[in-house]
């Protein structure tokens, strides 16, 4: 999950990814994350709300290897932690491309 101002940052030791999970061998990867980033939010509060990025394979450098998704919420996170069910956000996969391809889209989703 991209840090919303992860563009303006100059030093090189800071990241801009707030986050980190591994659904790999989970049975519905795409419920665990969507269930996952509103609490996620709600913890680390300059995590982004609407722009992931999802590795889809090993290599992050193949063609497909990463998905740009928008989550579909308002990103308020009043109430996310105690939500019974799980509060989990519509998932719009606006495309699977290569890492270095997928940060220069996020650029542009996220503005």
């Amino acid at each position: 999950m991209i840090e919303p101002s992860w563009a303006k940052m100059k030093k090189t030791e800071e990241s801009r990814f707030q986050m980190l999970g591994n659904w790999h061998s989970s049975s519905d990867p795409w419920a665990d994350i969507r269930r996952a980033h509103p609490r996620q939010c709600a913890f680390r509060p300059t995590v982004h709300r609407n722009i992931i990025l999802v590795a889809e394979k090993e290599d992050a450098d193949d063609p497909e290897g990463m998905s740009l998704v928008r989550l579909k919420w308002d990103g308020n996170t009043d109430g996310v932690e105690d939500a019974s069910p799980a509060f989990m956000p519509e998932v719009e996969i606006l495309g699977k491309m290569s890492a270095g391809k997928a940060l220069e889209e996020a650029d542009r989703a996220a503005q």
